[in-house]
């Protein structure tokens, strides 16, 4: 291994002179050219990659997270990134975030962004608005569901989709590991949910308020739990869901809150509760009883 490794290097500087002017013209648009980055970014240490981080640190690098290899160089480019790299990243993402977000892949770039970036003063004047503008539609969509899920509660079963999810794991991975240079990001990972979590909390709650019918009998009624538990650790921004909403065509003001004993949420805009189930398959089926209104069980 060690005769190998001139040879090695050797390579990885003829590779990186080749791709170096291909990244300063921005063209990223080829998919061989996001697979050549990203492979490149998984073999080169930080120090050999230092200067084209900073040059993919722009708007261009956008063109790229629509695809497998894109989404792992705009990780990998995140999570080596410096302070100034990154706020470049996220300056880059203004009028972007509910597309990204709604992506299969370039949603892993959003994800690792809000998971490794320290500045959440920044995060919260470009990016956090313009997830709580369309906290209702990405609540409603697979990736935007899964974005959201993550930053309320990242440990909730199935928050990001497993492709996803491994690549925001190996960023945060990086971000704080100690090897190749060491840690990139210092912020301790509940602070900066519980600062994003405060920013997002009040318009993610009025969205999912409005949207709490249709979002009880969907696939996204783990973000409607999470929103109403406050979180995976009890500790998060979002909790104690109230709000105004559609029930039986007539718009009342209730208040959510999550059952324990039956895996469902509640609401309360009368003296008799409406109960949902946590599978959707049952959401239709729910039946009336004397004591109210109780999941369907076989």
């Amino acid at each position: 291994a060690a005769a190998d490794a001139p040879a090695r290097r050797a390579t990885l500087a003829r590779l990186a002179a080749s791709l170096t002017p291909i990244v300063d013209k921005g063209m990223l648009d080829p998919v061989l050219v996001h697979r050549l980055l990203a492979d490149y970014y998984a073999v080169a240490p930080r120090a050999a990659t230092a200067d084209l981080t900073t040059a993919l640190s722009s708007p261009a690098l956008l063109r790229a997270v629509h695809t497998p290899h894109g989404a792992r160089l705009a990780v990998a480019v995140l999570a080596r990134g410096s302070a100034k790299d990154r706020k470049l990243l996220v300056r880059a993402l203004k009028g972007h975030v509910p597309t990204v977000a709604r992506d299969e892949w370039a949603c892993a770039a959003l994800a690792a962004c809000l998971a490794v970036v320290d500045d959440t003063a920044l995060l919260a004047k470009v990016v956090v608005p313009e997830l709580a503008a369309a906290a209702g539609d990405l609540a409603a969509d697979a990736h935007g569901k899964g974005v959201l899920l993550s930053l309320i509660s990242p440990a909730a079963p199935g928050a990001l989709a497993p492709h996803v999810a491994a690549l925001v794991k190996d960023a945060v991975d990086y971000a704080y590991g100690e090897g190749d240079g060491g840690p990139t990001s210092k912020k301790e990972p509940s602070a900066r949910r519980r600062e994003l979590a405060a920013a997002l909390g009040g318009p993610l709650l009025a969205a999912l308020a409005d949207a709490a019918p249709a979002l009880a009998a969907s696939p996204s009624v783990d973000l409607l739990l999470e929103a109403a538990r406050g979180g995976g650790d009890g500790k998060c921004a979002v909790g104690g869901l109230q709000g105004n909403c559609w029930i039986n065509g007539k718009q009342q003001h209730a208040a959510f809150s999550l059952s324990q004993e039956h895996n469902c949420v509640s609401w309360r805009p009368t003296r008799r509760p409406l109960l949902f189930p946590t599978l959707p398959s049952q959401a239709p089926s729910a039946r009336r009883t004397r004591t109210g209104w109780r999941p369907w069980s076989p």
